[in-house]
């Protein structure tokens, strides 16, 4: 399939990326800084694995989006792909035919914005993750050892989907199952050892193409 799309103009949208702690009192905070920050290695890493099958693929940036006026077509588009993929989405990987033949369609804001950035197809990407204070990780080592069943939650979840402009297509898609976390901590400065784990995910993601 990907050898289909080598001389094709692949347009990677920005990604969508929650991050979330979950405290003791089982409250989530949402860490926009740290998104920030990995949105950054994010773009990079989906963007070297195609760039290594051959593929033209560039990033779309959030302010090329605002110089463009392109802010309500990306936000209908990806409104229509969410609302859409939800249908598409199991908890575990696809199976290759099942992948390949998806002929769901999302609407008339993918041809527009194909027109008006000269992409043959949108590659989407949505990371969430979600990982315990230490406050709460002590609680639950205090638990587990009074012999008390402790949920463990430090997980991420990753979707990569790829639509097609003219046809409106999803053409394909593919998640992750809930797993552990890329670092010990979403604060963590290891920005090679998140690399590595990210270039892993992500090609394992593509690797039915």
């Amino acid at each position: 399939m990907l050898l289909s799309y080598v001389y094709k103009e692949i347009l990677v949208l920005p990604m969508q990326t929650e991050v979330y702690t979950l405290d003791i009192g089982h409250c989530k905070e949402r860490k926009y800084n740290y998104e920030d920050h990995l949105e950054e290695l994010l773009k990079q890493e989906i963007s070297l694995a195609m760039q290594k099958n051959g593929l033209r693929v560039k990033l779309l940036y959030n302010k090329d989006i605002r110089t463009q006026k392109l802010d309500d077509l990306v936000s209908r588009f990806r409104s229509s792909y969410n609302n859409t993929y939800t249908a598409l989405y199991t908890p575990l990987l696809w199976p290759e035919g099942k992948a390949f033949s998806m002929t769901q369609n999302i609407g008339e804001p993918v041809i527009m914005l194909g027109e008006k950035t000269g992409a043959d197809i949108f590659v989407l990407l949505h990371y969430v993750q979600m990982i315990k204070t230490n406050g709460a990780r002590t609680c639950d080592f205090l638990m587990s050892a009074l012999g008390c069943s402790v949920r463990n939650v430090d997980n991420i979840f990753m979707s990569i989907g790829i639509v097609e402009a003219k046809s409106v297509r999803i053409l394909w898609t593919n998640a992750t199952p809930q797993a552990q976390p890329f670092s010990s901590s979403i604060f963590s400065s290891r920005d090679k050892s998140e690399i590595g784990n990210f270039y892993s995910v992500i090609n394992m993601l593509l690797s039915p193409l």
